[in-house]
Parts: structure tokens; C-alpha cells; sequence
């Protein structure tokens, strides 16, 4: 890049009034960058530990990603904290999904079952409570009912999330109880 741009002032100051030229005559300009990026170590076919960023020589831009963990762990604190204070649980809901969808943990179409049953169903059944039971004056067992089942599917999803995951993180084990498949795995392991 230091050389492109070296060639570029010098052929200016030679020649101010056709810069177009100047650049017509470097070529490409996709060319350019991907020579750019392959000499960086972050375009594909790059050197291997061409530099030790994460993401060199893997066609990946570097860049801190968050854990698998935290990913799994968010729907399940919205969920638990979005009782205690709706705002929390929505900022949560919102973090977990922008985390997930950014995550290389796991596939598009992962990505979407996922966000699908630890974000999209717990709000849907969280909206039909507020529209069809709780203006008739839900009794205490329906409430708590009500309750355990989107705590069911949020944990469920959650664990699915967990289960299909990819990355180095599966093979280190880097989440507390990871020899099972789930956090609902470590559940059913405790009840008797």
C-alpha cells in the first residue's frame, strides 16, 4: 500500500491535471485491494501466521468476536431480569440477538433457529399472555404455568445454541459444565 501510494504522489506531481489517468493506469481496483489484503495476511490465500492477528491468513477480517457463552448465556438472563424489569429484559433480548448474529459460531440457518426460539418465541408467548390471559384474571397456576413453559423454551433454545456451536471453543470446553450438552442437560442431570 506504501508503494501505491508513493506511485500515486509522484505520477501527481508530475502530472496534476490527470489524476483519472493515474489511476486508470493502476489497474483494477478490486485487484489492487485483494493484493493489498493477501500481503496483509488477512485476504484468502495469505501466508499462514503471516502476522499474529486473529483472522490472519483465514480470509476472515481480524476483529474481537464475543464467546459462544455469552451468546447463550443473554436470552437467558433477559428472560430472568425481564421479570424483574421489562427494559432490561428487551436490552438484553436486543444484545443477545445483535451478539448471535454476529457470532462465527454458528450458521446462517443456525443463527436463525436460534434466534427463533430463544428470542422470537419467548416474546410471542409473552405477548399472547398480555393479550389473551392476563386481561381475564389468570389464576396463580396459570401465571406460573404460563412462566415455566417460555423459561422452557428460552433455556431449550439456549442449550440447542450450545449444543451446535463450532469454533475453538468446543474443543477447549470454555463454558462450566461443557462435558454435558446444556445447561437443560445439567437440569435433568440434578433431578432425580
Amino acid at each position: 500500500m506504501a508503494d501505491l501510494a508513493e506511485h500515486i504522489e509522484v505520477a501527481l506531481t508530475e502530472r496534476p491535471e490527470s489524476c483519472r489517468d493515474i489511476l486508470r493506469e493502476l489497474g483494477d481496483p478490486r485487484t489492487i485491494a485483494a493484493t493489498a489484503l493477501q500481503e496483509s495476511g488477512f485476504g484468502p490465500g495469505a501466508a499462514p501466521g503471516a502476522f499474529a492477528t486473529p483472522g490472519a491468513g483465514t480470509g476472515q477480517a481480524p476483529g474481537r468476536r464475543s464467546p459462544a457463552w455469552l451468546v447463550v448465556l443473554l436470552p437467558v438472563l433477559a428472560f430472568g431480569l425481564g421479570y424483574l424489569w421489562i427494559p432490561l429484559g428487551f436490552a438484553l433480548k436486543v444484545a443477545g440477538a445483535v451478539v448471535l448474529f454476529r457470532s462465527r459460531h454458528w450458521t446462517s440457518g443456525q443463527k436463525w433457529t436460534g434466534f427463533a426460539l430463544t428470542v422470537l418465541a419467548p416474546s410471542l408467548m409473552n405477548v399472547a399472555w398480555f393479550l389473551f390471559s392476563y386481561p381475564n384474571d389468570p389464576s396463580q397456576t396459570e401465571y406460573w404455568t404460563a412462566i415455566a413453559a417460555t423459561a422452557v423454551v428460552t433455556v431449550a433454545g439456549a442449550g440447542w445454541l450450545w449444543r451446535v456451536r463450532s469454533g475453538t471453543d468446543v474443543a477447549a470446553g470454555q463454558f462450566p459444565g461443557s462435558g454435558w450438552w446444556s445447561w437443560a442437560g445439567l437440569v435433568l442431570r440434578a433431578v432425580p
